[in-house]
This record gives structure tokens, C-alpha cells and sequence, in this order.
């Protein structure tokens, strides 16, 4: 496929803005309409940044953030819903504190208005990725730890994808846990968007049928890097609008969470999409490490992200603990090939939590977890 020139991107973006249907823009600039596709919706997230960035400038230098989200959206021909939401980011971020006051404050005055800054950044970072369920009765559960889907891909196991949700969706008190990289979303590689035969619109479609199936048992998600590349080029993180328009606990890259049980019975799960200090000869080896280096005391540590599954116990500070790696339904992976990488294993680990014995069993699938529970269920527990 041949390369644009600057001029030639210009007058393609150009005549898509225009309304140019894709298909006399692939036949005009002879390219497939996938890869138009492809690089209208990256031109459109770039444009759509720069047009937030560019009102949110205006709106602080101006001291306009207390004027009315119609008299704003009107004066700056911007879209009420953009205009709602730099609104509350200023607020939230007390951007105006800094920008209204910064010339006639000392450095002491300064220092601490950061210092205050910095205390409301922690507790905001803190409070999104950390949160408690309570069970109002005492029963065992399962958890299915599922991550690196790659919705889109040519090489995924869909079948056993959507099996596995169904079996989360139809096995009373099992739940699921999402560790990202639910979908390929190659945006900021050439090279693989031009490979793939689905866009990023047609993933997302793809990714609300999939949750759609089990999203009544998911307890929480997380981002991956694959879905943090749209924050990174966008500034927006649609997963978590995503999520939690459906009441989903969502973490960007990591999410600590407690359960509760009737009889008091606690425990702590911890997930992260990536983290340090990986071994392909030990892969559990980042869990610990992330337990006895991280901020984060847990019973169980996930970390997804490098498509080989594996579970081991051990004892830290005289407790037992679990530290689980996930697999991937990505069967085919090209680039784990050209680099040397093993396939992926493509299970799921998944664990019981049981507040009568006050113990955590491990599972390698969650076919085995469904079929260990349904014999505590049918037995009453």
C-alpha cells in the first residue's frame, strides 16, 4: 500500500470532512476503504483533542468556568457535553485556584496550595482503584479472572470466549473479574491497523455483545494497554464511561478489591494489568514482588497482560497466599511469533472463596470452577 504524502493526507481528511463517501475516497486516493477508515478515525480523535484543548484554554483564560454550559457552548460553537465536561475537570482539579492566583502568592503560599493539591490527587487516584463488596449472606463463590481478550483479532478463540461468559452468566454465585486488554485496538500502530480486518468501531461493537452476555456477574474491570493507546491519542478513557454506565467497578490499570461476608470474614483481591519485575522462567514471580514492594496488602494478586497462565500458593508473613497469571484468547498471535514468545495458554484461572473454612481454593479453568461450584450449590452451600 503506498505511503501519503503530508499534502496527500490533507486533501484526504479534507474530503472526508466534506462528506466524501469512504469508497470514491479509497477509489480517488487508491486505498482500501479499511485503511481510510482507519485513518479518518485516528484524524478524528486527534481533531477532537485539539478542539477540547483549545476551548479549555479559552474557558480558563477568560475566568469563564461559572458562565452557563448554553451561553458557553453557543459562544465557542462547542458541543454542550464537551463544554460539561472540561467544566467538571476544572472543578475537580481545581485548575482555576492555581491559574487565577499564581502571580500574587509568595513561594510559601504556593508550596502549600500544591502541597493540598498533591493530598486531594492521592486520595482521588486512591479512591478510584479500591473499593468493598459485601455479601448480605454467607455463601461460597467463585471468581473467573479474565483478561486479554483482544476482541478483534483474527487469531482469538471465540468460541471458547463466549462459552466461558456463559458459563460465568449461568453458574449461580460464580462472578468474573476483567484484567483488560479486552480488545486489539491498534490505533497507534500502523502497521497492525492496516493488517487487521475490523476497526476500532467495529471492536467496541463486538466488546458490548461479549459483556452483554455475563455483565451481571462482573464484579470489576480494568483497562489494559491496549485500551489505554485511545487515552493516550484521545485524552479519554471510554472504558471507564463504559463501565460504569453499567454500575461496573473500573480501575485504569489496577484495582485492589475487599470482599465482605455476613460472618465477618474478609479477604483482598488485588488485579493489575502489568507490573514489574517479569520472568519467563518464574511467572508468578511480579505477583510477590508486587505484594512485598507495593503500596497494597492482599490475599490474592492477578497480573495479566503476558498470555501465559499460571498459579502458585505461598506463604508471606505467616498467611497463605495466591499469585495468579492469566492467559489469553488470543490463539494466533503473529507478533508473539516473529518475537519468540510462546502461544498463549488459553484458560482462564479462577478461584472459590469459601467463608465457612475461611480458605481460597484455586482453579486452572473456569469449566473446573463452574463444576466444583455447582456441587456446593446443589449441596446448599
Amino acid at each position: 500500500m503506498k505511503k501519503l504524502s503530508k499534502e496527500q493526507r490533507e486533501s484526504l481528511f479534507k474530503d472526508y470532512l466534506s462528506g466524501m463517501n469512504i469508497k470514491n475516497i479509497g477509489e480517488k486516493y487508491n486505498l482500501s476503504p479499511v485503511y481510510i477508515r482507519h485513518l479518518c478515525s485516528a484524524y478524528q480523535i486527534k481533531r477532537f483533542q485539539s478542539r477540547r484543548e483549545e476551548v479549555k484554554k479559552i474557558i480558563l483564560e477568560n475566568n469563564w468556568q461559572n458562565k452557563p454550559v448554553r451561553t458557553l457552548s453557543s459562544m465557542l460553537k462547542a458541543d454542550r457535553d464537551m463544554i460539561n465536561k472540561i467544566l467538571s475537570e476544572i472543578k475537580e482539579n481545581d485548575y482555576t485556584v492555581l491559574r487565577n492566583n499564581e502571580e500574587n502568592q509568595d513561594a510559601e503560599a504556593l508550596w502549600n496550595t500544591f502541597a493540598e493539591l498533591s493530598g486531594k490527587y492521592k486520595n482521588s487516584i486512591e479512591s478510584e482503584k479500591s473499593d468493598v463488596i459485601k455479601f448480605h449472606r454467607n455463601k461460597i463463590i467463585g471468581i473467573a479472572f479474565i483478561s486479554d481478550a483482544h476482541i478483534g483479532n483474527d487469531g482469538c478463540n471465540y468460541k471458547k470466549m463466549k462459552e466461558d461468559a456463559e458459563i460465568v452468566a449461568n453458574t449461580p454465585n460464580l462472578y468474573a473479574v476483567l484484567g483488560g486488554d479486552l480488545m486489539d485496538n491498534h490505533i497507534l500502530i500502523q502497521e497492525a491497523m492496516m493488517a487487521s480486518n475490523t476497526s476500532p468501531k467495529m471492536q467496541w461493537k463486538l466488546l458490548k455483545y461479549y459483556i452483554d452476555i455475563f455483565r451481571q456477574k462482573i464484579l470489576v474491570a480494568i483497562s489494559g494497554n491496549h485500551e489505554f493507546w485511545t487515552k493516550r491519542v484521545s485524552g479519554l478513557d471510554l472504558l471507564e464511561n463504559y463501565f460504569q454506565g453499567l454500575k461496573i467497578l473500573y480501575g485504569t490499570h489496577s484495582f485492589l478489591l475487599r470482599i465482605e461476608f455476613q460472618n465477618g470474614y474478609k479477604t483482598v483481591i488485588k488485579i493489575r494489568h502489568k507490573y514489574r519485575y517479569n520472568s519467563m522462567d518464574n511467572l508468578t514471580h511480579t505477583v510477590k514482588k508486587m505484594l512485598k514492594e507495593g503500596r497494597d496488602d492482599f490475599d490474592v494478586g492477578i497480573v495479566a497482560h503476558h498470555h501465559q497462565a499460571e498459579i502458585t500458593k505461598f506463604v508471606y508473613k505467616n498467611k497463605e497466599r495466591i499469585a495468579i497469571r492469566t492467559g489469553s484468547y488470543l490463539l494466533y498471535d503473529t507478533y508473539a511469533e516473529r518475537e519468540g514468545f510462546e502461544n498463549s495458554t488459553n484458560n482462564m484461572p479462577s478461584i472459590i472463596i469459601n467463608p465457612f473454612t475461611k480458605k481460597i481454593d484455586y482453579f486452572w479453568d473456569i469449566k473446573d470452577v463452574a463444576e466444583v461450584l455447582k456441587l456446593y450449590n446443589k449441596n446448599g452451600g
